[in-house]
């Protein structure tokens, strides 16, 4: 299983990413440690599971920037709604699939194991 990280400050991703820390390799990273956590790691197969709201500036810019230079194998957007604006927004912002915060941590699992297949082909 690939390393999960998530970034986010909202407490329901938080307390989905920590659903996952006691069985899975998995980091949460605050907003605001994002440059030095992102500049800082090397090529790896973590896959990244960002706050839609993250979505934005140069928080946005180093997340595409990890992917492409491979320092991470992808990244999934978390979306608060299933809506088709917010599931639009992630595709346009390079997300490789979103993936509703209130669906079920084995949801999330198939997601992120569908997301590694594809980037490994």
């Amino acid at each position: 299983m690939n390393k999960l990280v998530f970034i986010s400050g909202s407490p329901e991703i938080q307390g989905l990413a920590k659903d996952l820390l006691s069985s899975h390799e998995a980091l949460l990273v605050s907003p605001g440690l994002i440059p030095d956590y992102l500049g800082d790691s090397e090529a790896s197969e973590q896959i990244l599971l960002v706050d839609e709201d993250l979505l934005k500036d140069e928080t946005l810019s180093l997340i595409q920037a990890s992917v492409k230079e491979r320092r991470a194998l992808a990244f999934i957007a978390l979306i608060k709604d299933k809506s088709i604006d917010s599931a639009m927004k992630a595709m346009r912002a390079g997300a490789w699939d979103f993936f509703p915060v209130n669906n079920s941590v084995e949801e999330l699992l198939d997601l992120v194991e569908r997301v590694r297949c594809r980037a490994n082909h």
